[in-house]
């Protein structure tokens, strides 16, 4: 029996499989308000706060989603996604940010997105 309404989004045990506290038999999540998770470089980190705009594409999709900027890591830490781009720098530091989404597209929990969030004149550009 689950705890909260929601989806299940993928099941770890197999039928005639036992199953013991403390391991779950499946994830659930609440996929009706998706959020994305944007690494924002440590040199723009402090330009972005709570409640600003932001828009996020879905990689592989030429549309963009609104959303809002919900919250923000109050540590500075490496770099959550690895690109295959080989002049893609890996020493650089982010601020991870949460954006939460105006619409919920049905995607699967944990695709890639690109976000990006409105800083005085220009984006800073995150990516998740």
């Amino acid at each position: 029996r689950a705890t909260a309404a929601g989806e299940v989004l993928q099941v770890l045990v197999r039928p005639g499989e036992a199953v013991s506290p403390p391991p779950a038999a499946v994830v659930t999540g609440d996929t009706a308000r998706l959020r994305a998770r944007i690494d924002i470089n440590e040199r723009d980190a402090l330009a972005v706060q709570v409640g600003q705009p932001a828009r996020v594409r879905i990689e592989g999709s030429e549309q963009d989603i609104s959303g809002r900027v919900v919250e923000v890591a109050r540590r500075v830490g490496r770099k959550n996604v690895r690109t295959e781009d080989p002049t893609d720098r890996q020493d650089v530091r982010f601020v991870e940010k949460v954006v939460a989404l105006d619409d919920s597209p049905r995607v699967p929990v944990g695709i890639r997105v690109q976000g990006y969030v409105a800083v005085s004149t220009s984006l800073a550009q995150g990516a998740r």
